[in-house]
Parts: C-alpha cells; sequence; structure tokens
C-alpha cells in the first residue's frame, strides 16, 4: 500500500527543506470563514466554494487550499479517485479512517492508537471521523467522511503562520480559524452538480489548462572545475570552480559566502556574477507526491505555488532537463528551478534551486557542474 502521507503530508516536509522565498511579512487577506465564499473551483465531478485570499490548484487527483501560497498552511481534499490513485483502501468509512491513521501516525512515530485519538463526528451533516496529530512543529487536522458510499478525506496542515493572530477574530488560534475555514469549504461541496450539504450549493468553472514549455538550449560554453564535492548522505558527487564555498549542512555551493548567505536568508543576490545554489538528491523524490516519479511530474508538484511560471526544457539534452524562473510578490529576484533526469532510470530526478541575478550568463557554470553529478542510489534501491 502506497503512503497516504505522500500525498498529503510529506510534500509539506521535503518543500521545508528547500530555501524559504517568502521573507518578508505581508498583509493577511481578509478571510471571513462565516463570509460569502465567492470563488469556484472544480476538479472532475467536485465543484468548491471559497473565499478570496487563498491559492488553489489541483494535481494527483486532489484539491490543494493553501493560505499564502508558501505551503506552510494549507488544506488538502482528496476525493476517492486519490484513494484509488494511491491505492488507499477505502471500503467504508471505518477502513479508510483507519488506514489514513496508521499511516499518519506511523511514518510520524506517533505514539498513540486509533482508539486513543479517532472519534466520530459529522462533516457537513455527513458520518465522518476526525483525529489531529502534532509533528514537526505543525498541526495535522483530518476529517473522513462519506458522500454516499464514496469516501473523501479533508486535510489541514498549519504551522500557523500564514494567518496573522490579530485576523482571526473570535477563534482562539489560528488553527482554530483555518479548521473553521476548511469545514465550511466543505460544506459547499457539490458532487457530480449535487450539493453534499443541503444549505449550500456551487457553479462549476473551468480549469485552467496547463501551460506548455518554452525551448532552450544547453550552452556550448564550458566552464573549467577545480573542487570535487561529495554529499554522502545524498549519493552525489560533483565538481564545481575551485573557489566555491560549500555547505554540507543544507547541501548548498556558492560563488562565495556572501551568496551563500543570500540562499539562506532568502534575499537577492548582491552582484551580477553571484551564483548559489542548493541540490536535492534523487533520494528525497520519493517523499513528493507522485504516483510515478518523472522530471516533469517533479516539475509540476513543485510549481504548484508558481501556477504562471514560465517553463522552460532544454531541447538538446541526453535526459529532460527544466528550467523555470521564479517570479513572485515575496520571492527574490533571480530565484530559479532546475529540474533533470540524470540516468537512463526516470525515477533519477536531481533539484536544484538557485539564485543569480544573471541566469544566461551562469547557465554554462551550471551545466558544465550538472553535467559532473554523479547519483549512487542507496543500498537496497
Amino acid at each position: 500500500m502506497r503512503l497516504f502521507a505522500k500525498f498529503i503530508l510529506i510534500l509539506a516536509l521535503f518543500c521545508a527543506s528547500l530555501p524559504i522565498f517568502a521573507q518578508e511579512e505581508t498583509p493577511a487577506p481578509p478571510i471571513d470563514p462565516e463570509g460569502e465564499f465567492t470563488e469556484v473551483y472544480t476538479l472532475e465531478n467536485i465543484t468548491i466554494n471559497y473565499p478570496t485570499g487563498l491559492f488553489v490548484s489541483d494535481s494527483q487527483s486532489q484539491i490543494t487550499i493553501d493560505f499564502d501560497g508558501t505551503s506552510t498552511d494549507y488544506i488538502t481534499i482528496a476525493p476517492p479517485a486519490a484513494f484509488d490513485l494511491f491505492e488507499i483502501p477505502n471500503d467504508t468509512l471505518q477502513v479508510a479512517s483507519q488506514n489514513i491513521f496508521n499511516t499518519f501516525s506511523g511514518g510520524l512515530g506517533a505514539d498513540v492508537t486509533y482508539d486513543d485519538i479517532v472519534t466520530e463526528t459529522t462533516l457537513a451533516g455527513l458520518d465522518a471521523t476526525y483525529f489531529m496529530l502534532e509533528a514537526n512543529g505543525a498541526k495535522i487536522y483530518v476529517y473522513i467522511f462519506a458522500v454516499g458510499e464514496e469516501i473523501f478525506a479533508a486535510t489541514l496542515i498549519t504551522q500557523e503562520v500564514a494567518i496573522s493572530a490579530d485576523a482571526i477574530g473570535d477563534y482562539e488560534t489560528v488553527a482554530d480559524f483555518e479548521v473553521a475555514l476548511m469545514v465550511k469549504i466543505i460544506e459547499t461541496m457539490t458532487v457530480d452538480g449535487e450539493p453534499i450539504a443541503q444549505e449550500v450549493s456551487a457553479e462549476a468553472t473551468d480549469i485552467a489548462p496547463v501551460t506548455e514549455f518554452e525551448t532552450r538550449l544547453v550552452p556550448a560554453d564550458v566552464v573549467e572545475l577545480g573542487q570535487e564535492v561529495a554529499f554522502v548522505d545524498a549519493g552525489l558527487t560533483f565538481s564545481i570552480p575551485a573557489e566555491w564555498v560549500v555547505d554540507d549542512v543544507q547541501m548548498i555551493v556558492a560563488t562565495s559566502d556572501v551568496a551563500l548567505a543570500s540562499m539562506s536568508s532568502g534575499e537577492t543576490p548582491t552582484t551580477q556574477d553571484e551564483i548559489v545554489i542548493q541540490i536535492i538528491s534523487p533520494n528525497r523524490m520519493p517523499e513528493l507526491p507522485l504516483d510515478k516519479i518523472t522530471a516533469e511530474n517533479v516539475l509540476q508538484v513543485l510549481l504548484e505555488s508558481y501556477p504562471d511560471a514560465t517553463k522552460y526544457q532544454y531541447q538538446d539534452t541526453t535526459f529532460p532537463t527544466y528550467y523555470v524562473p521564479l517570479v513572485g510578490d515575496n520571492v527574490p529576484l533571480g530565484a530559479f528551478l532546475i529540474v533533470t533526469q540524470l540516468s537512463e532510470n526516470p525515477a533519477d530526478v536531481l533539484v536544484v534551486i538557485g539564485l543569480t541575478l544573471d541566469y544566461d550568463t551562469a547557465e554554462p557554470t551550471l551545466f558544465s557542474i550538472l553535467n559532473t553529478v554523479v547519483y549512487t542510489p542507496p543500498v537496497g534501491e
């Protein structure tokens, strides 16, 4: 059985290892769980309404509702198709609840039993179960509910940072506010055009088409590299210019200590010639919510917070390679992603997150480095 956590929990833990670009504080959106939900989102036969100010997308047969676009606090709605995709037994509400609880509690090492924390309740007037866990500084709230004979799950994963404490009104905590909003969104849901709760209904809307790739060519210039780097735990070895600096803990390499600090702080590089990259090994890719790991699938998951990003595919590489400049209100200038396949195995996907103010100039250095990468899978893979 594939882990249910792969498509609800692990993405947040994986992304927590990436540089946090959203450093500047921005005013909390005026979201009112008791107010009017004017926005509409449809995934196949399921439609929800939600208030303005949230970031909604879908992937792997699930709807994700992000409070601030940074995946610190977000809601996931998993319909029956998601259970099928990830082979989660869901014959009955109790069976689905037991399997979801086992996956979360087992993955987190929680010292609790099903009977300890899973309770029967109702959601949108429907039979449901509920539990809450805490791990890695986050709180996880899970509802499993039955719509007729079909089983759904709604999960809130929150670090309680996306909403200001001043904006939660009469709610005691940010988490309470976000749970209330999740419940209200579920109450707006329709399936096959029929509301699951009698109080509300919603109209369908079209899903935005997938953005096509633009093309790019690998630079012809080759840069001399004089320093060998080994990230042993990641199974990676590669070469970088002799004068570059290395952070073995975060697996970051950079042109200088100043450039290295810009990645750690999420700030724009100070000069045009600075380059800094963080490298995510193929051995981390199974943590992503993917049934099949490929370079394109990994890219699509990582770009869920950047739906308007322009995506480039290099046309003259042996294996699929993609480049995406990242642009956003709280993203430093020069942020980018490179996702590439390293070998004949499509699952050997390497992710590079970087900062440089002049990507065109940095590109020959970046590809000279990438061309030296050797990945050794852990024993047993």
